[in-house]
């Protein structure tokens, strides 16, 4: 009787709901696989965060992408919001790749004026 009283009290989520964190590993996985391919040039190194409700995957340098309520979300080089959903993180990862593969402004060489 004590273990069905305490099953009653515990919420856990049902099997098939969504994981922010599990699609932001996923997608984190992608972008890692097109940098390791030998023509993907330099990239920014990735950090991932977060929860089954929201999780974050950041570039550093002010690039991050969210996750939560079934969609990746960042802010593109107009500062326009762009969802994607995150049952999809090859396609995610061929939208988000272009920031993920430009080097951050501080691993840029800089010229010094002559």
């Amino acid at each position: 009787m004590a273990r069905l009283a305490e099953a009653a009290r515990i919420k856990r989520p049902p099997r098939h709901a969504f994981q922010a964190d599990q699609a932001i590993s996923a997608l984190w996985h992608e972008l890692s696989a097109a940098v390791s391919a030998p023509w993907a040039g330099a990239s920014r190194p990735m950090y991932q965060a977060g929860t089954n409700d929201v999780a974050v995957l950041s570039f550093g340098a002010g690039f991050s992408v969210w996750c939560c309520k079934g969609e990746f979300m960042w802010r593109d080089a107009m500062a326009g919001t762009v969802t994607h959903p995150a049952n999809d993180p090859a396609g995610a990862a061929a939208r988000v790749g272009g920031f993920a593969h430009t080097p951050s402004r501080s691993a840029r060489p800089v010229l010094a004026a002559v």
